[in-house]
């Protein structure tokens, strides 16, 4: 009951998400794919809601804590038999909502020492679009694991895949913003390994020490 309680709240929080966004959604993707001038020089802004982004930092903790129990459960890790109380997955939840805001928050200091305001702006307002997209890329792969029973190797492969994708976009957009030059790929590589890859490092074995810790209690 915990795991598609929470599985439902995802599908709530990306209706409440659209619904907020729809306005300057389409506006986005054309300014995100179509952009009309590479510098960054002169971001759109938008007006939207307060919850809207604290709602999407809380839909994409609440897929990752799902996805993680899902391999939890099927590893053989006995933690997995505690998802029916409310501890455990609520403690994952809040572990990988803690990890998108130290990693947001890691990209604002980073950006604001070492590139120009502008440039920063525009790149929050890029990021907030792939973070809609990696919310879009994972529910359906959520509801379908957790009420269809799907294969755990089909789905895993293919959210490995969908994120591969998602996170291109990230790259192409932050070299973009910010290093314009073909000399700048090792910095682009050092800024992603530094902001990206470590952090969700230190968030996997966080979470896998919770899941060992509540077993071993």
């Amino acid at each position: 009951d915990m795991v598609a309680g929470l599985s439902l709240s995802a599908l709530l929080l990306m209706l409440f998400i659209v619904a907020q966004a729809r306005k300057f959604l389409a506006e986005r993707f054309s300014a995100f794919f179509f952009p009309k001038s590479s510098s960054g020089s002169d971001p759109a802004t938008y007006r939207d809601s307060l919850l809207l982004r604290p709602a999407l930092l809380l839909l994409i903790a609440t897929e990752c804590s799902l996805l993680f129990m899902g391999y939890v459960s099927r590893s053989g890790t006995a933690a997995g038999a505690s998802f029916h109380s409310m501890p455990l997955p609520c403690a994952f939840v809040l572990v990988s909502l803690c990890f998108l805001i130290a990693r947001l928050a890691l990209y604002v200091l980073v950006n604001s020492i070492f590139f120009a305001r502008s440039e920063g702006e525009h790149w929050r307002e890029q990021y907030f679009l792939i973070m809609v997209m990696e919310g879009v890329v994972l529910l359906p792969i959520v509801l379908v694991y957790v009420f269809a029973g799907i294969n755990d190797v089909f789905c895993y492969y293919f959210m490995i895949v969908s994120l591969l994708f998602v996170k291109i976009l990230l790259l192409l957009k932050t070299f973009a913003v910010f290093f314009h030059k073909m000399s700048g790929l090792l910095h682009l590589i050092v800024y992603l390994c530094a902001l990206e890859i470590v952090p969700t490092i230190a968030w996997w074995e966080a979470m896998c020490w919770i899941a060992q810790h509540t077993y071993s209690v």
